[in-house]
């Protein structure tokens, strides 16, 4: 089939201007003449026009009615074909370039879409990294705070320790007191009884109260050392407990920032499922165009079926001239023949009214 715009009309106007110009018809002078096609297209179109020229000049004549109307039929078949050719190659290439257009606009959507969901998924990447490293610290500081919490314990436990400790000695102290002061009421009462003996116990009384004087100094400077044990771990105690306020304040704090970055990563997720909602809808929009562009196909595929139906209308036409061209050639020997009769008669005729017969 020649291409859109060089019809077999347009080859055979100009071989026939150029016979005129008693030049002969080439695929390259028929090309020159029109100013476009491809020999490809006009070669087939030369060839068929010089046959059906060889034809026509070894055939009698067509009657002139008979060859406009012949000639009317054959321009109007190529004319309707050619129109619908052209209607239909320029609705395909309207829906195609449409289809096209909004195929590349939906494609960049969803590049564009995929490009904004892969920066959501880094972003929220950093941020569970960011959360992760959050959490490592949040526990080491919970961590701390338990190591704190625990040598607290531990002290507080140690001054209830020692503060039982100094309440023993001050019952010991107390004991040793209210031994001894019955001790001296006894030896008052056992004195004259035990004159004798008076100064043997007294010394060893001397000697016990030296000794318990001595333990009470022992206890007084263990009970002195205590307390102030107690006093530094109280100081120590107070400066954990500053230490547990600020890392509970910085645990605070670290737990707002958890809950700001965990009401961001909320968000991003719900950017993120909206985002793959769209991409669900563009989706969508491109399997629509698909099923157009398939349905724009199969217009065009009619189209041609359409096109191949006027080409087989056109060849029937084609038949039917050439059948007509049959019956015309049978018509003009047939009139042949009978003028040849109608000569043949007249001479008769012309010799029987002659005077000789």
């Amino acid at each position: 089939m020649g291409r859109i715009g060089v019809t077999y009309k347009d080859v055979v106007e100009a071989a026939v201007t150029i016979r005129k110009n008693e030049e002969n018809p080439t695929v390259d002078r028929v090309r020159q003449y029109l100013g476009t096609g491809s020999k490809s297209t006009i070669a087939p179109f030369l060839k068929r026009w010089r046959s059906e020229h060889q034809q026509d000049a070894d055939a009698p004549q067509l009657p002139d009615e008979l060859a406009r109307a012949v000639k009317n039929i054959h321009e109007q078949i190529q004319q309707q074909a050619d129109i619908k050719i052209n209607e239909a190659q320029n609705k395909f290439d309207t829906a195609k370039k449409e289809l096209e257009t909004r195929i590349a606009a939906l494609t960049a959507e969803l590049d564009q879409t995929i490009d904004q969901n892969k920066s959501l998924e880094d972003a929220c990447e950093k941020l569970g990294g960011q959360k992760q490293s959050l959490e490592k610290s949040l526990d080491a500081a919970h961590l701390a705070l338990s190591k704190s919490n625990a040598r607290c314990e531990a002290y507080e436990s140690k001054i209830d320790e020692l503060k039982l400790a100094v309440n023993d000695l001050n019952v010991e102290k107390r004991d040793i007191r209210e031994n001894f002061e019955h001790f001296q009421q006894e030896t008052a009462r056992d004195r004259q009884h035990e004159r004798d003996h008076f100064i043997q116990l007294n010394q060893q009384l001397q000697d016990q109260l030296k000794e318990m004087n001595t333990k009470l100094g022992m206890a007084e400077s263990t009970v002195r050392e205590h307390q102030q044990q107690i006093r530094e771990q109280s100081r120590t105690i107070d400066d954990y407990a500053g230490m547990n306020t600020d890392l509970k304040k910085d645990c605070h704090v670290k737990d707002e920032k958890i809950d700001v970055l965990l009401q961001e990563i909320e968000k991003m997720k719900t950017r993120f499922t909206e985002s793959k909602q769209q991409n669900q809808v563009y989706r969508e929009k491109i399997s629509i165009l698909t099923g157009e562009l398939a349905s724009s196909k199969n217009h065009l595929q009619s189209l041609m079926t359409m096109f191949e139906r006027a080409e087989t209308r056109l060849n029937t036409a084609k038949q039917q001239i050439d059948e007509l061209d049959a019956k015309n050639k049978l018509i003009l020997q047939e009139k042949a023949e009978m003028s040849g009769q109608l000569k043949q008669l007249t001479i008769a005729a012309k010799n029987d009214k002659s005077p000789d017969r």
